[in-house]
């Protein structure tokens, strides 16, 4: 586990030490979680379909999508994202270890 706020020049090479190559599979994953989505969801019947969020054009950035970002430009082949964290692993009572 990771908690950093700044970029790691050396990010890549210390994951690809750590789990022994760029093709071993690779979940990240932080509290957000963020999101590729652009589209906004709402309770109120009018927006049931989802809405396009202009504060949201680029999606929701996160850590793990920046880490993710940083591994596949730099070869790994197997990266994973857990879309909305692990705040919402936990939310949905998922299981945890």
């Amino acid at each position: 586990m990771t908690r950093s706020t700044e970029r790691d020049p050396e990010f890549p090479q210390k994951v690809m030490e750590a789990v022994g190559g760029k093709n071993k599979p690779l979940i990240l994953y932080c509290g957000m979680g963020g999101s590729l989505e652009t589209k906004t969801r709402s309770s109120k019947a009018a927006y049931k379909e989802g809405f396009e969020d202009v504060e949201k054009s680029f999606g929701k950035e996160s850590r793990s999508l920046k880490a993710c970002f940083e591994l596949i430009n730099a070869g790994f082949s197997n990266v994973k994202h857990l879309a909305g964290g692990f705040s919402t692993w936990r939310f949905e009572k998922r299981p945890v270890e």
